[in-house]
Order: C-alpha cells, then structure tokens, then sequence
C-alpha cells in the first residue's frame, strides 16, 4: 500500500525563481517504512517532507533524513515537517499534535506549507 505522493512547486519572484520538491506520505507509525523514508527522499529529490504519523520512540521521532531540520523536533506528534535541503530557512508557525506549519521567506514572498493529520 503505497501511503505518499511527491511534487515540485515552482516559486518565482520578480528576480528569483526557485524549485522545491515536495515529498507528502503517511509513516503509518511502522519502523520499515520509517527506515526506506530516507530512499525516496533520494529517489524524488525531496527538499521539504511533509510527515502523517510517523514513527517514534521514547517520545523522538526515528529515521529522519540527515541533514535537517525536524518540526517538531522531540514530541509525539501524529504530524510532522523535515527540512531536509540547507539552503531553505524555515520559520515555525504552528506546532500542535495534530498540525504543523512552517513558513517559507523566498524573496518578497512567503510560502507556508501545512502538514496535517485527521483519522477520520
């Protein structure tokens, strides 16, 4: 059962424009797909991933692609966003158990991404 889907949004300003890959997929709390999340974050490219439950353990998530940055950091989530190109500074928004929102400054203009979790 195949629980993610990929994208690239193109961002463009007046005197910029920048591709972000995007990388959406639902962990189902399983290790193994935890564990393969790093191969499709190679396959597409990934620069931002947006997480559904994903794994944890001793309340840390497990098997983050390195380098990056993980919102949230240490807490058990049921959603969650890794940042996993540097160049992409990201600004927290919203960090709840069921939502997180990072904001993304590209030039003039911000681009907020949202991942979301809803059992229903």
């Amino acid at each position: 059962m195949d629980f993610s889907s990929h994208g690239s949004i193109n961002l463009t300003t007046s005197s910029t424009s920048i591709s972000i890959n995007i990388l959406q997929i639902n962990l189902a709390r399983t290790r193994a797909a935890s564990h393969q999340l790093h191969i499709s974050v190679v396959n597409f490219n990934s620069d931002i991933i947006l997480m559904q439950e994903p794994y944890s353990r001793a309340e840390k998530f497990k098997a983050f692609p390195s380098p990056g940055l993980s919102f949230p950091p240490s807490k058990i989530n049921k959603a969650a966003i890794a940042i996993v190109n540097k160049n992409l500074k990201p600004a927290i928004i919203a960090c709840k158990k069921y939502t997180v929102a990072v904001k993304l400054q590209t030039s003039q203009n911000p681009t907020t991404f949202i991942s979301a979790y809803n059992s229903q």
